[in-house]
């Protein structure tokens, strides 16, 4: 078996670990570097099984939806994938289907969001951030006036979180993580610690939060996803939606992966 993996970024401790344990048991898993590619679309071949598109960034998905159009089997579906890199869509999604967001709002101009600092703090996101790039609290319109986000802007009510966090002037969130028929917390620090600074912290899922979880996967028809939950006033809130994550903190994060790819590759055969 040949497997495409597809990354904006070289592979994570976890990412590696998987590539080494397939490699064991005869499955060739191919990092695909999309930022880094030249490619000719005349000449491009279908030169694996099935691919997994896990970078999010416009060439990571380009390079995915070139292969989609191709006739390409991808882990997770083309079109889910790129609904699961908007987050106002997402937000939507969640909000129809009865799920706990915060207060959401789609803005295209940072003024028209001063109205809505009358009722507290607000999170600002891209909405096509990554890895937490250019999240903010805004407090003030002073702090507004600083912001440089491109349209459009998600905006959503900052819920403080119940759990304090040792680390001043950071929170604490549920990062929750579904492989297959298992689903996995992990307790993680925001603004993120730098590296090496602190491992993230494996914790029971709470059953309210394990059956939005799995709420999410019937939604997006995934197995394998991640989720991001504040629990603000006993009330969890769903911030966020990946589609796969990296996994740290997982306990034996990369032979449940290796495992689900495995299983994985035997439906696309």
């Amino acid at each position: 078996m040949y497997v495409g993996l597809i990354m904006d970024r070289p592979p994570s401790a976890v990412m590696l670990d998987v590539i080494e344990r397939l490699r064991r048991r005869g499955v060739r898993m191919e990092v695909l570097d999309a930022d880094q590619a030249f490619l000719n679309l005349s000449e491009l071949p279908l030169a694996h099984d099935w691919y997994v598109l896990k970078g999010g960034s416009q060439a990571a998905l380009t390079l995915g939806g070139m292969l989609h159009v191709m006739g390409a089997q991808l882990l997770h579906p083309f079109p889910t994938a790129v609904v699961l890199r908007n987050k106002l869509v997402v937000m939507q999604a969640l909000r129809k289907s009865g799920l706990p967001v915060p207060e959401t709002h789609f803005a295209t101009q940072a003024e028209d969001i001063v109205q809505l600092l009358a009722l507290g703090p607000l999170i600002v996101k891209p909405n096509d951030g990554r890895r937490e790039r250019g999240v903010q609290v805004v407090r003030t319109p002073e702090d507004l006036s600083k912001l440089s986000i491109p349209a459009p802007i998600l905006v959503q009510r900052y819920h403080p979180p119940d759990e304090a966090c040792r680390n001043p002037g950071r929170d604490l969130y549920l990062k929750v993580y579904r492989i297959g028929d298992r689903v996995f917390g992990v307790r993680r620090v925001w603004p993120r610690l730098p590296a090496g600074n602190a491992d993230p912290e494996p914790c029971p899922v709470p059953p309210p939060i394990e059956r939005i979880a799995w709420t999410i996967g019937e939604i997006f028809g995934l197995t394998l996803y991640g989720l991001d939950v504040v629990v603000s006033g006993g009330c969890p809130y769903v911030v966020d939606v990946i589609p796969m994550g990296s996994c740290d903190g997982v306990p034996k994060a990369a032979q449940l992966l290796a495992d689900y790819f495995l299983a994985a590759g035997a439906r696309f055969a």
